[in-house]
């Protein structure tokens, strides 16, 4: 029942963004986004925020990874590592780490819970990345993920924080 919630839930917020974008970058629907599922925890449209069309970010740059996930299982976990060792050196985990309480929606908003930093190339609005997650108690699922240039519906989602001076 959570996990029908989720999904009608992200489908509206992306109802705006329903159509096609340009050429570099992969056409955008109600259902956008990655899907995953490892145990009783649910990745809902997981995806890497990519530059602006025509553009690029830098190699050795930082990349913001979007997910929303539900845990439908029967005891708490927590999102304890993400890794993408073919395009990023590390990901950090916004708090480091994420908990998921049971039958809760995580990870949602303009924020990103997750930054793909040391990018090993520049990154363009790719097709995809291979991205594993680690729970604590689930473990690991390795998804395709892509990367959707910012625009339309994705210029509202933000890029890494610039770090501290």
């Amino acid at each position: 029942m959570v996990a029908a919630a989720v999904v009608a839930s992200c489908a509206a917020m992306t109802l705006a963004g329903c159509g096609s974008t340009s050429a570099d970058s992969i056409p955008v629907s109600a259902s956008y986004g990655a899907y995953g599922q490892v145990g009783g925890i649910l990745l809902r449209n997981v995806f890497v925020l990519g530059p602006a069309p025509g553009r690029e970010i830098a190699k050795n740059g930082k990349a913001s990874l979007f997910a929303g996930i539900v845990n439908d299982g029967d005891r708490p976990d927590r999102l304890i590592r993400a890794a993408a060792p073919a395009v990023a050196g590390q990901a950090r985990i916004a708090g480091g780490g994420l908990d998921t309480p049971v039958h809760r929606l995580v990870g949602t908003g303009p924020t990103p819970p997750v930054t793909l930093t040391r990018l090993a190339a520049p990154l363009r609005g790719n097709p995809a990345v291979r991205v594993t997650f680690t729970f604590q108690h689930a473990g690991p699922v390795t998804m395709s993920v892509p990367v959707f240039t910012a625009q339309g519906p994705f210029t509202t989602f933000s890029p890494p924080a610039a770090p501290a001076r």
